[in-house]
């Protein structure tokens, strides 16, 4: 069965300048909110999935409350990776083609974490590659982080993931669960690449 999912595509030269890992932003400008708009297109995941000549655009979006990030960690800790920190989407048609990495961030906070996009700061951190990992090298990550003054008591109605909080040092411990970003974010917050009030 083809997946027909679509989602944001981008051509790679067009990204072929960031470079592996993580790579901080030169400014919190909102232009990124709409870099690739004119650039990119929407296309089913069956005809991208193996096809070396795009690379799929994701939002990862960063959340602190007090001193802990929340993560998504799955039930079935035995599962190697079950961690990851924030929260990661590809971005979807319904978020159009004018600012659509902003709409497909609105999107989950109003639909899937109940929190209004209106009551939240959206700072662009940067870009996170991982050219390594098989599994990833083909995506961009846009690193978002989401400054909100209300304590998120996010729940999650899944049965196969769940929300948590952990501080740096907690993310440290639990290290060889997280997936490969996931371990390039916790290096830079631990290292402060990323400084996040």
């Amino acid at each position: 069965m083809k997946n027909k999912e679509q989602i944001l595509v981008v051509p790679v030269n067009f990204v072929s300048s960031i470079p592996n890992g993580f790579t901080g932003a030169t400014s919190l400008s909102r232009s990124s909110y709409s870099l690739y708009d004119s650039m990119g297109s929407y296309m089913p995941r069956y005809e991208i999935d193996n096809n070396i000549c795009f690379i799929k655009l994701s939002v990862v979006m960063i959340f602190k409350n007090h001193d802990k990030f929340l993560v998504k960690e799955l039930y079935d800790t035995n599962k190697r990776p079950c961690l990851e920190l924030g929260i990661n989407s590809f971005i979807k048609p319904l978020a159009g083609n004018n600012k659509a990495v902003l709409n497909q961030m609105n999107y989950i906070l109003k639909h899937d974490l109940k929190i209004d996009p209106e009551s939240v700061k959206i700072n662009f951190i940067g870009n996170i590659r991982d050219l390594a990992n098989d599994a990833v090298k083909s995506i961009l990550g846009c690193v978002y982080y989401i400054d909100t003054t209300d304590i998120l008591d996010i729940t999650s109605v899944s049965t196969i993931y769940q929300y948590k909080w952990y501080t740096v040092y907690e993310l440290v411990d639990r290290y060889t669960k997280a997936t490969s970003w996931s371990k390039k974010l916790i290096d830079c917050l631990l290292e402060e690449t990323i400084k996040i009030n």
